[in-house]
């Protein structure tokens, strides 16, 4: 028989081994799960039972000590011990009837219900009897008393506590036979559990036994999968950064061979030498990171020349002690492999022993050598890929905040020409106005109004970048809000006549005071309502403020809402980026740079406050400025 056919039928036997096992342990399971269930009501039972057995012991004990109480009382002479022992013998009764409602209260079998029908009608018969020697004693008939007593009393009690006695001889029996049904049960399921525990034993011993006859070649299979695995358990550690583990890498790989050093080492061919990136090693070995060695001297050398694994049991047997690479390193035994780094030889990882190995390296340790060589390999691929990109990250940021900085210095180059290019030609517009030159007017308007919009836009341009360069100054002072707006309105009532929009304004009498630069929270409501006339047409513009609670703390509210084209929710996700626009359409027929928005609310979070919208496509918008009654509290703190 090969081997292949003798593996598969092995496999087949420990299948089929492993199965019955399975089977016998369900089975076992199943079997133990059921008793344990029966026990458990059982159990139950029984405790059902005592409580109640203790509940009717209670019964009796009261209903006897009832009756030696009324007996105490017919010889009492004394008024206040009768008084105190009617009290005992009214409390003792509503012991009894309180215990008798608890047993009651329980189902019961037909022959429990007869019997306890029996034994309450003699507990009734005895009662009334008692009643009536109790009255007797209190209207000073001792003799009527002691002989009711004697005569109805006391043959009331006897056969009340016979066969209450009876009902507990039944209770006591019931939970006997209880008892004795675990003990059966138990002692059967020993029996199974024995039995099939006994096969599932049989079957292990048996399974072990083929698995022991497989071979060496399973067990370095087993052995090949269980240093895989260890592999990818280190090299899916959570928490760790890509040197702790490739630290952990290596000492999985010392642990596996069973050898004492390794080393990552970086090798430079071009000035031959080496230099060790990652070390493990005893103290002793004084072998450190960072250490440079000539590569011609080490035995790197003949790792980076070769495209297979090296590996040498015994050195000193080996015809390396003659090269010049035993000189630096002089290992006992030697096992390494190349690294790739992007396609390239980058350098080696190396396992080495000060002493001769007593077994020779096998197939499977150059295959793990290997795998760890690869995984060293690309963890640190990423580790170069991660200080690309961090350097990258930082010549980004640090190349952004050189533009913002430039921009921010040159607002007085960038404005001043352009207002005098506005003022030249507002000057040359009043003397042709003179000269009633009506088409050199209309030119000069044209250059006019271009400059002022090229001036709003280098404006917003490089209040932007002076806020992301950190040098835009606020002046927060405690103000009234209502005035600002006010004086906006002002402003754009020329632009609601021209797209025939009605203004509607609801403002609180008193909304409050805020912390706020008067300057920067204008130009935001300015943005906010230019945005709301140029967008709205024969529509309505709703200008409402008012005190608001927002996280439990209190803010003044600005609401700006209109009933013009509305915004879609996926614009409303990009609204606030620098130079976006809600769609093209919009960019064409109305025109804007995409800034006002996003600056608005940068002065906003600036003064410690937000900007929020609510908006459907076609229906209109609402946009709100959020501002602190109190600087302290704060819906958004800029980074």
């Amino acid at each position: 028989m090969d081997l292949y056919s003798a593996k598969t039928r092995s496999r087949a036997i420990i299948t089929l081994g492993f199965s019955a096992i399975l089977v016998s342990f369900v089975v076992l399971l199943g079997i133990w799960l059921i008793n344990v269930f029966n026990n458990e009501k059982t159990f139950e039972d029984i405790a059902n039972a005592q409580l109640e057995a203790r509940q009717i012991s209670i019964m009796r004990n009261a209903a006897l000590q009832r009756a030696i109480a009324l007996h105490r009382l017919s010889i009492m002479n004394n008024s206040f011990d009768r008084k105190e022992e009617e009290r005992n013998f009214l409390e003792l009764g509503n012991i009894f009837l309180s215990e008798q409602e608890k047993v009651l209260s329980r189902p019961k079998t037909g022959k429990e219900k007869l019997a306890w029908d029996h034994l309450r009608e003699t507990f009734d018969k005895g009662e009334y009897a008692q009643n009536q020697v109790l009255q007797m004693i209190l209207n000073g008939e001792q003799d009527k008393a002691n002989k009711l007593l004697h005569e109805k009393v006391v043959p009331a009690q006897d056969i009340f506590a016979k066969r209450i006695s009876g009902i507990l001889d039944v209770q006591r029996e019931n939970i006997e036979d209880k008892i004795a049904e675990i003990t059966r049960r138990n002692r059967t399921i020993y029996w199974l559990i024995g039995l099939f525990g006994s096969v599932a034993i049989l079957l292990g011993i048996f399974t072990i036994y083929i698995v022991r006859r497989t071979g060496k070649t399973e067990d370095a299979l087993l052995e090949q999968g269980n240093r895989v695995r260890e592999l990818y358990k280190v090299s899916s550690m959570a928490g760790l950064d890509i040197d702790a583990q490739i630290n952990e890498m290596l000492a999985l790989g010392c642990r596996l061979l069973k050898l004492e050093i390794s080393r990552v080492c970086r090798v430079d061919k071009e000035k031959d030498s080496i230099t060790f990136l990652y070390v493990r090693a005893p103290r002793e070995c004084d072998i450190n990171v960072g250490t440079m060695l000539p590569l011609h001297k080490t035995f790197c050398s003949i790792t980076f020349a070769s495209d297979e694994t090296i590996a040498i049991n015994d050195t000193m047997a080996s015809n390396s002690t003659d090269s010049p690479c035993y000189e630096s390193s002089r290992p006992g035994s030697y096992i390494a492999t190349t690294i790739s780094v992007y396609g390239k030889k980058y350098g080696t990882v190396n396992f080495s022993s000060r002493f001769p190995r007593k077994h020779a390296y096998t197939d499977r340790d150059k295959d793990l050598v290997s795998l760890i060589g690869s995984w060293v390999g690309l963890a640190l691929e990423r580790q170069l890929s991660q200080e690309e990109i961090y350097v990258a990250k930082e010549n980004a940021e640090t190349a952004n905040k050189a533009k913002s900085a430039f921009l921010a210095n040159m607002s007085h180059e960038l404005r001043t020409p352009l207002n005098a290019i506005i003022g030249y030609s507002e000057l040359l517009i009043e003397d042709v106005a003179l000269a009633e030159n009506h088409n050199v007017k209309i030119d000069l308007k044209n250059i006019s109004d271009s400059g002022h919009h090229l001036l709003t836009l280098i404006n917003d341009v490089l209040d932007l970048s002076k806020i992301e360069a950190g040098k835009m100054e606020f002046v927060l002072q405690k103000m009234e809000i209502v005035p600002l707006i006010d004086e906006i309105i002002e402003t754009f009532r020329p632009g609601l006549q021209k797209n025939n929009n009605e203004l509607i304004i609801n403002c609180d009498d008193n909304p409050g005071y805020a912390m706020i630069d008067p300057t920067r929270l204008k130009q935001a409501l300015m943005n906010l309502f230019s945005n709301a006339v140029k967008f709205t047409k024969n529509g309505t513009i709703t200008i409402t403020t008012n005190k608001s609670t927002r996280n439990d703390k209190p803010w003044i509210a600005i609401q700006i809402a209109d009933t013009g084209i509305g915004i879609s929710a996926e614009d409303i996700t990009h609204l606030f980026q620098p130079f976006r626009q809600v769609n093209t359409d919009s960019t064409n027929k109305y025109g804007g740079t995409g800034l006002g928005l996003a600056l608005s609310r940068r002065m906003c979070h600036m003064m410690g406050g937000d900007i929020s919208v609510e908006s459907e496509k076609g229906k209109g918008s609402t946009f709100t400025i959020w501002l602190p009654v109190n600087q302290n509290e704060k819906i958004f703190v800029p980074d």
